[in-house]
């Protein structure tokens, strides 16, 4: 062959080598946007803001040199080229999952320290009190009603904010009947259906001259709500539509330790678990009828995982307390 031909084999390598680098976050954000529907609720779900989402997504519509997406007021639907193309993603997840557990094997094998994932919230009022054996709240009920209950192997406990920690076990919200976002080998099951209600304290009812005898009259009051809340908007709906109506500037936070303070010094109403008044008898609920609005929390954990037994262990510990407090 001449110098300077191209040899069949050579082009294609040649026609890559061109290509813009592609990046895994890219690919994860299309298969985000096609499952949610929409490039807000993958912006949320990722922990990135919905601008990044649309620029990135934009940038793989530019390699393609085709739309990916039909943008909607309602949210965002694949076209018959960005269908296909996420045929292709949901592979790559699939051998980047299968990667990052192989990954996982290698660090599991060298220590034993088991690590569990939550929300704050579960966190700081539920594992906490469990995996050190204190008597605060359900958990410290449940470990006083079953003294038998296994202890935990060392443990690190790690938010849902946590980003680039792999987790042994996660503990999961979801609205009820949806069940978690699993692979089909995970092994996932509902532990509790928690109930939520709104608390104040006596110092803030004392306060109000027009006492609030209905759960619609907490659109006059100033609220403190969870960020979160917004994500269950059907089952906390009620409670979000109160927030939008408000009167009285509201407090938003990320952190449920953030309204615990204020709740209590009589800033004002916020939602929380009816368990509450379990860490302080202070937290004060209301006697009108409140709207049912209720939360599931799943266990989950990948069969990778399951296959340590002090995975296995702690899963199944973790079943048994979470299932014997009467939610």
């Amino acid at each position: 062959m001449e110098t300077g031909s191209t040899t069949l084999k050579e082009a294609p390598l040649t026609a890559i080598n061109h290509l813009p680098a592609l990046d895994w976050n890219d690919i994860r954000l299309m298969l985000e946007v096609d499952r949610l529907g929409s490039f807000s609720a993958a912006a949320g779900a990722l922990g990135f803001d919905q601008a990044t989402v649309s620029r990135r997504i934009a940038r793989l519509e530019d390699i393609a040199g085709a739309p990916l997406f039909r943008r909607m007021r309602t949210g965002a639907v694949p076209t018959e080229i960005g269908l296909a193309l996420l045929t292709k993603a949901a592979t790559i997840a699939e051998h980047a999952s299968d990667f990052h557990h192989a990954l996982c094997e290698v660090r599991a094998s060298r220590h034993q320290t088991l690590v569990i994932q939550a929300s704050e919230g579960v966190l700081s009022f539920l594992l906490s009190p469990l995996v050190l054996r204190q008597n605060i709240g359900p958990m410290g009920q449940v470990l006083a009603a079953n003294p038998d209950l296994g202890d935990f192997p060392p443990t690190k406990l790690i938010s849902d904010a946590t980003r680039g920690e792999h987790a042994d076990i996660r503990l999961v919200w979801v609205t009820p009947g949806r069940g978690p976002v699993a692979r089909d080998t995970d092994q996932v099951r509902r532990v509790a259906t928690i109930r939520f209600v709104p608390f104040s304290s006596p110092t803030f009812q004392r306060m109000q001259r027009n006492p609030i005898r209905r759960f619609e009259d907490l659109t006059r009051v100033k609220l403190l709500s969870l960020s979160a809340y917004a994500s269950f908007d059907e089952s906390l709906g009620p409670w979000n539509a109160v927030v939008d109506s408000c009167q009285e500037p509201c407090l938003i936070a990320d952190f449920t330790s953030t309204l615990e303070r204020p709740t209590l010094s009589g800033a004002g109403v916020t939602l929380l678990p009816t368990y509450a008044p379990m860490f302080s008898p202070d937290f004060w609920g209301y006697e009108f009828k409140v709207p049912d609005m209720c939360v599931e929390l799943w266990l989950c954990a990948g069969e990778y995982e399951l296959r340590r037994p002090v995975v296995r262990r702690a899963y199944d510990l973790l079943s048994k307390a979470f299932t014997a407090f009467p939610w």
